[in-house]
């Protein structure tokens, strides 16, 4: 993997400088057990919930991450996307090369870029989307 542009890790790093405790708002509580709509009822102001205002001294609970973890973080992010991307583009690439699409559909296989296993693939003729998965247990699987 290249190097990660600084705007991209620096976008990321906002991401992950949220309270270690905060595990989205489609949970009623945080992992530290503070009820988000009871603690801090809607609506939540401008900058969103405390958990996300990195510093924020309005949850007792409230456990931020250094910079150093955040940005680790951040770079582990990057990391995962591009696992996913790769094996992504060398299949569309493939099932391109082999005039497999919207159409024209059809099943073949290419090289994993990532393990270096079999991604075994499937393009629809009605809409040229791909369904593929990896023969390396727990590497990359989709469907578009």
């Amino acid at each position: 993997m290249t190097a990660p542009d600084e705007k991209r890790v620096q976008n990321l790093l906002r991401q992950h400088l949220s309270c270690k405790h905060f595990n989205g708002v489609q949970h009623d509580r945080c992992k530290a057990g503070v009820n988000y709509r009871e603690t801090f009822p809607p609506p939540w102001g401008k900058g969103g919930l405390p958990c996300i205002e990195h510093g924020s001294t309005l949850c007792d609970k409230a456990d931020w991450p250094t910079n150093d973890e955040a940005r680790a973080a951040a770079l582990e992010s990057i990391a995962a996307t591009e696992r996913m991307l790769a094996p992504l583009r060398a299949v569309h690439q493939d099932a391109k090369s082999r005039g497999l699409g919207k159409g024209h559909g059809g099943a073949n296989s290419c090289t994993c870029p990532n393990c270096g296993g079999l991604i075994s693939y499937s393009v629809a003729a009605v809409n040229g989307h791909v369904c593929a998965r990896c023969s390396t247990q727990g590497c990359v699987a989709w469907i578009e």
